[in-house]
């Protein structure tokens, strides 16, 4: 009886601490696909070059291919954000780390929904886990 507790307690450790191992695994590698190439371009291209509405169409309409860049960027950003909001990436980690990207890339994100979403009112749904995300990073990070 008693090795039968002992095994169940070993069990139960080791599950645990599997679970923190494959939590880091997986932060480390959401870590390493943002700093991709093309997702650091969009993110460029998104902060240094949409700064209004006009920008925003100036960019899907003469430089598709750049948009289609800053999209996939987002995409990935959202995707990193949902394996947050699941618990599958331990948030405050998660927001010291890439907390000020998110909220630096929000407004110009903000304007790119908001322009978009004239043609097609499904755009403000959007990349939501995203903006929730960046949305909490704001307000943490404005705290002192």
């Amino acid at each position: 009886m008693a090795i039968s507790i002992l095994a169940l307690g070993v069990s139960i450790f080791t599950l645990r601490e599997r679970r923190v191992l494959d939590r880091r695994d997986l932060f480390l590698k959401m870590h390493e696909r943002l700093l991709d190439q093309d997702v650091m371009r969009g993110r460029r291209i998104l902060t240094r070059e949409v700064h209004s509405l006009f920008d925003v169409r100036q960019l899907y309409i003469e430089r598709h291919n750049d948009y289609e860049i800053v999209s996939r960027a987002l995409s990935m950003l959202d995707f990193a954000a949902l394996y947050v909001k699941q618990g599958y990436i331990e948030k405050n980690l998660f927001i010291d780390e890439w907390g000020v990207v998110y909220v630096e890339l929000r407004k110009h994100f903000l304007l790119l929904v908001e322009e978009k979403a004239k043609d097609d009112p499904s755009y403000m749904w959007s990349w939501r886990h995203f903006k929730t995300l960046a949305d909490e990073a704001s307000l943490r990070l404005a705290t002192p």
